[in-house]
């Protein structure tokens, strides 16, 4: 009775330090300027600008997804990826939903596909590292291959 209760505990504190880490990643992605080196590898400035933008969210997204796939793939290794399914759709749906809404509802063409990879970046790296993870070769040597 209390392993239950206990998972679902690890899950929702998951769920807020998740949530936190990627708040933190996302403003430190935003104020970061764009390097002239990279600017002068495109045309405009602005598409300069929004593919340094795009580009370092997903890194951001992956490092800060990184620790999270780790512990949610050793602590629910059958349910491990519908975990990660849960919480990048609780997230998504907490910060996200509304303003993907708005986006499509006043937005310019650039904005929409801006929030479309942005909730595609978050809904899908979770889930796809901790399938990663679980599918990385044991270092023990007692498990078996």
């Amino acid at each position: 009775m209390r392993r239950p209760i206990v998972l679902t505990a690890v899950a929702a504190g998951l769920v807020f330090l998740y949530l936190v880490a990627f708040v933190y990643m996302v403003a430190f992605v935003a104020i970061q300027p764009t390097p002239a080196w990279w600017q002068n590898a495109f045309g405009t400035h602005r598409s300069a600008q929004l593919a340094w933008l795009l580009s370092f969210h997903a890194a951001g997204v992956v490092l800060v997804s990184l620790p999270f796939a780790f512990v949610i793939a050793r602590v629910y290794p059958r349910l491990g990826i519908a975990v990660a399914c849960v919480v990048t759709a609780v997230i998504w749906g907490t910060i996200d939903a509304s303003l993907v809404i708005d986006a499509f509802t006043s937005a310019a063409f650039g904005a929409r596909g801006f929030w479309i990879a942005n909730s595609v970046e978050l809904l899908g790296a979770l889930p796809a590292l901790v399938w990663l993870m679980q599918r990385l070769p044991s270092n023990n040597r007692w498990r078996g291959p």
